[in-house]
């Protein structure tokens, strides 16, 4: 195995990690009684009391947040995968770019808050992440979309 793939294999791993820890970090079972923020389907949050047996069908889907920041903070990052998901179905032409395994699968990663193209070919680093059918492509996401994207790719 030479470096480059090395670095590929670790950086793999670190999203990995970082995904897990934000899945870990983030889900929150409010007991009864207990006060928590909540995301409506427009996007508003709000606080109220939390019970669990009523609220059922919200908890599970992750609308619920121990503090208002959390709460903001993931409608901003709805917004932007919202954004970024109309945007990538226009550039590729009305579909959905899939992964193939060793086929040219581009997205857009950030590294020290820079935002480039990249192709993987063997390993979809991401289930989040959204692939283009070329670089010139990615290019013109990066182009009109860099808030969202950045948005989206420091919080996934």
């Amino acid at each position: 195995m030479n470096l480059q793939q090395n670095i590929n294999r670790i950086e793999e791993e670190l999203a990995e990690m970082k995904l897990q820890l934000k899945q870990e970090s983030t889900f929150w079972e409010p007991e009864n009684g207990e006060k928590a923020w909540y995301i409506t389907n427009n996007g508003d949050v709000y606080i109220s009391t939390c019970w669990p047996t009523e609220d059922s069908r919200i908890i599970p889907q992750g609308h619920v947040f121990k503090t208002r920041q959390e709460a903001l903070d993931e409608v901003k990052y709805r917004k932007a995968k919202y954004a970024l998901r109309k945007e990538i179905w226009r550039l590729n032409g009305g579909k959905e770019c899939p992964f193939i395994l060793r086929g040219n699968n581009y997205c857009v990663t950030i590294q020290n808050d820079t935002l480039f193209c990249d192709c993987w070919t063997t390993t979809k680093i991401n289930n989040n992440w959204f692939y283009l059918e070329s670089g010139n492509l990615c290019e013109q996401l990066i182009g009109t979309h860099s808030k969202e994207l950045k948005i989206y790719l420091e919080t996934a």
